[in-house]
């Protein structure tokens, strides 16, 4: 096996891009792992502040980018301004959704991350066009440790608690966490936050 310094320019950063996002995954599971204990305190709360939606998508988009799968990413804003919420804790909810989106899709398809207005709350969505989720799975894949199964049916590999997370940051904004799915038309996970005036 070639060493680092047998490869090419090339082959150095292909191989340090890889290097970085397995990085990223694992941090993310750590953190994963650390907020699963810490969510589940009574004295779990969110500090919410006016955030601006544009640093928090493209925060998003750029840790998208680093995911494998070469998926094209596209990012569209209809909503402008700030909003109310903790900008941490739902940069960590859109990290486990792309993430998810980019596992659960085929190599090289689209991934959206949109935001609009509505009623006064900004609607935050990823949506994906990979395998979808199966019926029997939907209400599973909220629970701790619930996974969802890929197009032949396996599990697929992870610790099943990003969405379990997500949706629970989310409510404790004052919203929920949904999802709207497909079996092989793909899914959009959403959830509103507040406009901050």
């Amino acid at each position: 096996m070639l060493g680092f310094e047998g490869l090419n320019p090339a082959q150095r950063a292909q191989a340090l891009a890889s290097i970085q996002a397995e990085a990223g995954i694992l941090t993310g599971l750590v953190v994963d792992v650390q907020s699963a204990s810490s969510i589940e305190r009574d004295d779990f709360s969110v500090r919410c502040r006016p955030v601006p939606l544009d640093v928090l998508l493209a925060d998003a988009a750029a840790f998208a980018n680093t995911l494998p799968g070469q998926h094209l990413l596209t990012v569209t804003n209809e909503a402008s301004g700030m909003i109310w919420a903790d900008f941490d804790r739902l940069l960590q909810v859109l990290r486990n959704l792309l993430s998810n989106a980019a596992k659960y899709s085929s190599e090289g398809t689209p991934i959206e991350l949109r935001a609009r207005c509505s009623a006064g709350r900004v609607r935050i969505e990823v949506a994906d066009h990979g395998y979808g989720i199966h019926p029997d799975d939907l209400a599973r894949i909220f629970e701790k440790f619930g996974r969802g199964r890929d197009q032949s049916g396996r599990k697929v590999a992870g610790v099943g608690l990003g969405l379990y997370l997500s949706r629970r940051i989310v409510q404790t904004h004052g919203f929920d966490l949904i999802v709207t799915s497909s079996v092989g038309a793909g899914s959009v996970f959403g959830f509103d936050v507040e406009a901050a005036r």
